[in-house]
């Protein structure tokens, strides 16, 4: 019997070094968080797509997808899978986390959606599968994407990951962390394009930089499976400073970032995501008070994408 309805559920993430040398072939380090992003897919006899969220509704013939630029990732996911579905369907999304917060919002829905439309669509599949599907429609939506977002997603925890050769490499454990947002987020795509600009007019400077992330990355690994939180918060105050260096931070993620160190508990910390906005994050756990600025409550969690 046909299963009425199929709910999946992926983290958010985020990044804890490696971000920009990704996307050049070093190593990152990045994590699922324990809020997560869900879709209820309900099949429907009607040759349609229907999208349900807080951001509002969609309807499309589901062979002629109607764009739409707030809900482009789950479009683009539906479309390239669509030959293999047995008819319409309407999905519901509800998110634990806002999009307005570099969690990897964008990444989350796309691995629960491409993960409930596999598994509806009968066909074997595996957790690598779902990973470069989802990658595959991120980077087509986006125009780029080191996919790292998408690993944690599917696979949860902490991961080193590199995008060419691709490695995939869950730890053991994963970090204490404390992130707090500097009240404003510069769009990833815009972020990654002002640094390629000025990595175009000096690249050997920035292929140093690059060589220099990629190699804390196995150290910062190791700390993290020894549990050696001074040993991981020196290696984000070092790559913090590589992040100042490709002038990718503000006043307010400096004083951010210089809060997060001045208290006993937090052993380092630096930029998490692109730059430019977004968050800092802290090696440690500590509750934040009497400070202009939001702290989020999150944790990394082990749990990726998961198929109820």
């Amino acid at each position: 019997m046909a299963r009425a309805s199929f709910r999946v559920s992926a983290p958010g993430s985020l990044m804890l070094l490696g971000e920009h040398a990704v996307l050049h072939g070093r190593r990152s380090l990045c994590g699922a968080v324990d809020k997560r992003m869900e879709v209820k897919l309900t099949p429907q006899k009607s040759g349609t797509l229907h999208i349900i969220s807080a951001l509002g509704s969609y309807e499309s013939s589901l062979r002629d997808l109607a764009p739409s630029r707030r809900f482009s990732f789950i479009i683009h996911a539906v479309g390239k899978l669509r030959d293999r579905l047995p008819d319409g369907l309407r999905l519901d999304v509800k998110s634990g986390f806002s999009s307005t917060v570099g969690l990897g919002s964008s990444a989350a829905v796309t691995v629960a959606t491409t993960a409930a439309l596999m598994e509806w669509s009968g066909q074997p599949y595996s957790r690598e599968d779902i990973f470069r599907e989802a990658r595959s429609t991120i980077r087509a939506v986006q125009g780029l994407g080191s996919g790292a977002d998408a690993a944690a997603s599917v696979f949860g925890g902490a991961l080193v990951y590199r995008m060419d050769p691709l490695e995939i490499r869950r730890l053991a454990c994963c970090p204490p962390l404390t992130l707090v947002y500097s009240g404003y987020k510069e769009p990833t795509v815009k972020v990654v394009q002002l640094l390629e600009q000025r990595r175009n007019n000096d690249p050997e400077y920035f292929e140093r930089l690059f060589d220099a992330i990629d190699q804390s990355v196995p150290q910062a690994a190791g700390a993290v499976e020894a549990q050696d939180w001074p040993a991981l918060g020196k290696i984000l105050n070092a790559n913090q400073e590589f992040m100042s260096q490709m002038e990718l931070s503000t006043p307010d993620l400096d004083r951010i970032i210089e809060i997060l160190r001045s208290r006993p508990n937090i052993f380092g910390a630096k930029i998490s995501g692109s730059g430019l906005g977004d968050c800092a994050v802290g090696i440690g756990e500590i509750r934040l008070r009497g400070i202009e600025y939001e702290q989020i409550d999150v944790k990394l969690s082990p749990r990726g994408v998961e198929i109820d």
